[in-house]
């Protein structure tokens, strides 16, 4: 699929989004991620060779661009939206050109409407999230903080960024092969939670009194100081990623099955102004999952903070327009255990 084709279905996805005519639990990071897979698959086809764990240099490189190219096609649409392009010229030329009544945008939204329907399934019988690489998660991280770095729009190009993305994948690489055992090589890992990841990893340059004039002054030369700091923390917040232990569920998503648990009390929407306690969300999953595990593990024990789901749903939640605290002077709504526990009980195995 050609980069072009890729701005013109994300940006009818975001038209529907924008009529409300798409399930609010698809995000822009979900199709995103669908076009990534697509990719690899397609460049896989065609290099045999090509190692997916990422760590020989053919595939080390196509992992950055992949990602700097995802990330371009994002900004790429979000400023033409903002800017108001007109496509009502490009319309009629191909109306012209392939001699039909129908617009290229009629004729792609069957496309949208599949890859929207892919994601959904994805949500309602899959996992939350995806194994992925270490590979994947390195470059994806390192190319979302060096693009969030760049705020001067006329700075380095994606182009001009690959060595630097290349020398800094490397030493996290590097740091990491100290920390994490070879077996350890595959995490659970969304996007959303990635988003996450990297503004956590620039708040703590930001507070390392790393300035925006630092920040552009590296992406030209690789400042040594400021490259050390970031394959530290980059290091740091993926090595814990690592080191927590994923298990595989039934069919069935935990995901899918907290939002429907929470559909007892009504589906949260966008725009909602709700906040609820970390400690609910926690509650709602860890019933949940003794439920589903008690006829096959009677020693099963939920610990929150190795398990990556929590943040999933978290994630999922803020998408969808509810936030989750710790703090509970901010927590707006609360839940009794018996609103807890009936929840959990509305929970139907698929």
């Amino acid at each position: 699929m050609a980069y072009d084709e890729k701005k013109v279905l994300l940006r009818l996805f975001l038209k529907l989004k924008e009529e409300g005519s798409v399930n609010p639990r698809v995000t822009v990071e979900d199709i995103m991620e669908w076009f990534f897979r697509l990719d690899r698959k397609t460049f896989k086809e065609w290099v045999p060779e090509f190692n997916e764990a990422g760590d020989d240099q053919l595939s080390l490189i196509w992992g950055i661009n992949a990602h700097f190219k995802m990330q371009d096609i994002q900004q790429e649409v979000r400023r033409d939206l903002i800017s108001g392009v007109s496509y009502e010229d490009n319309e009629l030329s191909y109306r012209a050109l392939h001699d039909t009544e129908m617009t290229s945008d009629e004729l792609k939204m069957p496309m949208v409407r599949r890859i929207i329907g892919d994601i959904e399934i994805e949500l309602q019988y899959y996992q939350c999230s995806r194994l992925h690489t270490r590979s994947e998660v390195v470059a994806d991280i390192v190319t979302r903080l060096l693009q969030l770095m760049k705020t001067d729009p006329s700075g380095p190009t994606s182009m001009d960024l690959t060595p630097l993305a290349k020398n800094i994948v490397q030493a996290v690489h590097e740091q990491l092969s100290h920390v994490l055992p070879n077996t350890n090589r595959h995490a659970q890992y969304s996007r959303p939670a990635a988003a996450r990841m990297t503004l956590s990893i620039f708040q703590k340059l930001v507070k390392s009194m790393y300035t925006a004039d630092d920040m552009a002054e590296f992406l030209k030369t690789g400042n040594g100081t400021l490259m050390a700091a970031i394959i530290k923390l980059v290091s740091v917040k993926i090595g814990k990623l690592f080191q927590q232990p994923f298990q595989h569920l039934k069919p069935q998503s935990t995901l899918r099955l907290f939002m429907v648990a929470s559909d007892y009390r009504g589906s949260p929407r966008a725009g909602e102004k709700m906040v609820i306690a970390s400690e609910a969300v926690t509650s709602v999953v860890s019933l949940v999952l003794r439920k589903l595990y008690s006829e096959v593990d009677t020693e099963f024990h939920f610990q929150p903070h190795s398990w990556p789901l929590v943040d999933h749903v978290v994630n999922r939640l803020a998408l969808s327009g509810v936030k989750v605290t710790k703090k509970r002077s901010k927590v707006t709504r609360h839940f009794t255990m018996n609103e807890t526990v009936c929840m959990v009980n509305s929970v139907k195995p698929f």
